[in-house]
């Protein structure tokens, strides 16, 4: 099992180990994923991850998984739009949290099919979050 300094060394990241109560997981600073051990993490680097996805690809065709994809936005819409009608039910809720997995399956999905790397998501994520901070800045500003 490789040690997380050994995987910091050869990958050039920086791994966390953090913990909630009893439970005890590992992040990679700046990819928006939590790992249950080192080794996940390890697999995750190697790319073990993107290649089972490349497989589903190649298996079903890049047409119709781009079309699932836009199919499972629909349901997440949807999802969202039952859980802030339905606040307080349980069922709703984890019906989201499924819709919001099967997204987030569809987003790695695409970005094998589309060659988009994660940094180029995580340099249009950052634009993003500074202009949604400078127009909340702004908009502080207007009310006060």
């Amino acid at each position: 099992m490789p040690s997380r300094k050994s995987l910091e060394k050869t990958y050039g990241v920086t791994i966390t180990k953090n913990t909630c109560g009893s439970y005890c997981y590992y992040r990679i600073v700046g990819v928006d994923k939590i790992f249950d051990t080192v080794t996940e993490v390890s697999s995750f680097l190697k790319g073990e991850n993107k290649i089972d996805m490349k497989n589903i690809i190649d298996f079903y065709g890049v047409y119709p998984q781009a079309r699932i994809a836009m199919e499972e936005c629909a349901e997440l819409i949807q999802a969202i739009s039952k859980r802030l009608r339905y606040p307080k039910d349980k069922k709703r809720k984890d019906n989201l949290i499924e819709e919001m997995a099967d997204v987030l399956i569809c987003i790695e999905q695409l970005k094998i099919m589309f060659d988009i790397s994660e940094k180029e998501i995580q340099e249009w994520i950052f634009k993003k979050e500074k202009r949604v901070f400078e127009r909340l800045r702004e908009d502080k500003k207007n009310v006060e």
